[in-house]
């Protein structure tokens, strides 16, 4: 429950982040505050630990897994091609980690 707890908290970092208006706690070393800028371009890269349908995250009261959601539903995120893996599924004895990639083409970025 604790590691639980621990990866809503970060993946509610995130969604505060790149949602403009819900950064204002956030500052960084140089003590700049808030979140990204709303036309901000971002990739969210690596492991989020919240898979939306299996794995140990945060439920609501039917059991639907919660924490992921706040950054899958935002429309700021193309949810349409996140990285997925079949994990330890189909009886294999080993992580549920696994590596993913994705090609990205960034506007102005070379």
């Amino acid at each position: 429950m604790r590691q639980a707890k621990n990866v809503a908290d970060e993946i509610r970092f995130w969604a505060d982040y790149m949602t403009p208006g819900r950064g204002g706690y956030i500052y960084d070393d140089e003590g700049g505050r808030g979140g990204l800028h709303p036309s901000a371009l971002f990739v969210v890269a690596g492991d989020q630990n919240s898979d939306p349908l299996d794995g140990d995250s945060l439920r609501d009261a039917a059991g639907n897994p919660i924490a992921i959601q706040p950054l899958l539903n935002s429309p700021r995120v193309n949810a349409h091609t996140t990285p997925e893996s079949a994990g330890a599924a189909g009886g294999f004895p080993t992580s549920d980690h696994r590596l993913v990639w994705a090609d990205l083409d960034l506007p102005g970025v070379r």
